[in-house]
């Protein structure tokens, strides 16, 4: 009986090994994480409900729809339907408003710098005046404050939110953009993946699992290329 067990037990050992090596999965994507100093440490959490998960995702770098060598400088989070709650990722004080007029049904698209020590968080939303009417800057927001809903998407019935994350500098010059535009703040754009919170992290990798992006096969990951 002792020499059937100890055979057992040795078969058992040999069956987990082998289990072990043919399930092994290839490793995740590393991200770079935010340097360990003094100065700041930044928690981001996703800029929307756990009831409103969104349906596509326009990965940050991606080169299809923006201009190589950086190509797309934010994550576009996408919705088939509009009443998906935008809100605030990480406490801060409105450092930039800017509107513009969308040119698929004429609404006001405003575009929120949100502002954090070093760092910004860009917003686009519509609808900034049904929550917010009197939002100008210097005011303080906090993480969970809904700011809008999703624009919408030209040629498509899909709505999204452009959602940038990086480091601002203050505009002392005041240079405009491209654009023609002058804003308090301007960007270096960053990565989030090492700022968010280990949870908001994961739950943003299982969301790219499933999310609908025609171009995953050359941009296979929430941060490409130049952001990678």
């Amino acid at each position: 009986m002792r020499r059937f067990t100890l055979i057992i037990g040795v078969t058992l050992t040999l069956l987990l090994s082998i289990l072990s090596c043919t399930t092994e999965l290839p490793p995740a994507q590393s991200y770079k994480l935010q340097p360990e100093t003094t100065e700041q440490t930044i928690e981001l959490k996703l800029p929307f409900k756990d009831n409103h998960e969104p349906e596509g995702i326009m990965p940050m770098g991606e080169t299809v729809n923006h201009p190589p060598p950086k190509g797309h400088p934010g994550i576009d989070f996408q919705w088939s339907y509009k009443e998906a709650e935008i809100i605030v990722s990480l406490d801060g004080v409105v450092g930039d408003m800017i509107t513009e007029v969308s040119p698929v049904d004429g609404d006001t698209i405003d575009i929120i710098t949100v502002v954090t020590g070093n760092f910004g968080v860009m917003y686009e939303v519509v609808d900034l005046s049904s929550f917010n009417p009197n939002l100008q800057i210097g005011d303080e927001l906090v993480a969970g404050m809904i700011l809008g809903y999703p624009q919408p998407i030209p040629s498509s019935t899909w709505r999204m939110i452009h959602w940038g994350f990086g480091k601002v500098f203050e505009n002392t010059g005041r240079v405009a953009s491209p654009e023609g535009v002058i804003t308090n703040y301007y960007w270096d754009w960053l990565c989030p993946m090492g700022y968010f919170t280990e949870s908001e992290r994961l739950r943003l990798e299982r969301i790219w699992v499933t999310a609908s992006y025609g171009e995953k096969d050359e941009f296979p990951n929430l941060c490409n290329g130049y952001y990678e």
